[in-house]
């Protein structure tokens, strides 16, 4: 908002590149709107995610074999793995 205010502030003054900093405005706040919308389409679906590879992680441990994984859920299995060992290791330190 501040950026935009400032291209029209220098407009008014007649400096050129300000001008076609005007020009970009509307596509910045399109962008901003397609990237809202995409956040709350796959919000939900990052949280079902992180449900099923917690559940695949819970099965790991009773000893079953996982499926190969595609990439994106790659990425939350080794992130919660991460994390499951961070909290065995600061559950161990407390305990010493």
């Amino acid at each position: 908002m501040a950026a935009a205010l400032g291209a029209l502030y220098a407009s008014t003054e007649g400096v050129p590149a300000a001008c076609a900093a005007l020009l970009l405005v509307p596509l910045v706040i399109w962008l901003r709107v397609l990237a809202g919308r995409r956040w709350n389409r796959l919000g939900p679906l990052e949280e079902q995610a992180r449900a099923y590879v917690r559940g695949l992680l819970v099965a790991q441990e009773r000893g079953a074999v996982l499926p190969e994984l595609s990439p994106r859920l790659k990425e939350p299995l080794d992130s919660e793995k991460k994390e499951r060992r961070y909290r065995r290791w600061k559950a161990a330190r407390k305990r010493r």
